[in-house]
């Protein structure tokens, strides 16, 4: 019965030492998983931190250029804004020094104009004196010329006055601006 047991044991034994092969097999494999598990992990965060921080990056930049965008839209709002609002001012004013000109031109130097005495917006009272019957011609000339259109500064005339003092003939006139 002796020499039974041996082979058994020798057997048994042959059977422990298999098994501590094969559960250090399956530690070391257990722990070669758990190792590559925790590299892929760290590995995984760290790229997904660079990314993330990338990501932050552009969108801080993003940030930075709509605020500065941001800024110069409204600058240039205001100022589009200040434009319109002074262009409706100066389109309103009236510009008096051309009118002196215009004025100043429609008749020659022989005749004098005494005064000149704003009525409306666009309106203006005209007292002159003209000197001879050449002079009273022109002032004629210079009626019928607005009265057809064919003078582009004025719109319409009203002769209002006209009387003779000596060889000077003095009148008074309404006249309209384009």
């Amino acid at each position: 019965m002796g020499l039974n047991l041996l082979p058994s044991a020798a057997k048994f034994q042959t059977e422990k030492i298999g098994v501590k092969k094969k559960v250090r097999l399956s530690v070391m494999i257990l722990l070669f998983l758990e190792v590559l598990m925790l590299l892929s992990v760290f590995v995984w965060r760290f790229m997904i931190n660079g990314v993330w921080s990338k990501i932050v990056q552009k969108h801080d930049e993003s940030l930075l250029v709509y605020e500065t965008l941001s800024d110069k839209l409204l600058m240039s709002y205001k100022i589009k804004q200040s434009v319109e609002m002074l262009d409706e001012v100066l389109s309103d004013r009236f510009e008096y020094g051309e009118v002196f000109k215009k004025i100043e031109g429609l008749f020659s130097s022989e005749i004098d104009l005494g005064s000149f005495e704003l009525k409306g917006r666009k309106s203006f009272v005209l007292e002159g004196i003209a000197t001879g019957v050449e002079s009273i011609a022109e002032v004629e000339s210079v009626i019928l010329r607005i009265e057809e259109g064919q003078d582009k500064d004025f719109k319409s005339v009203e002769f209002t006055n006209l009387s003779m003092i000596g060889n000077d003939w003095k009148f008074k006139m309404e006249v309209t601006l384009r």
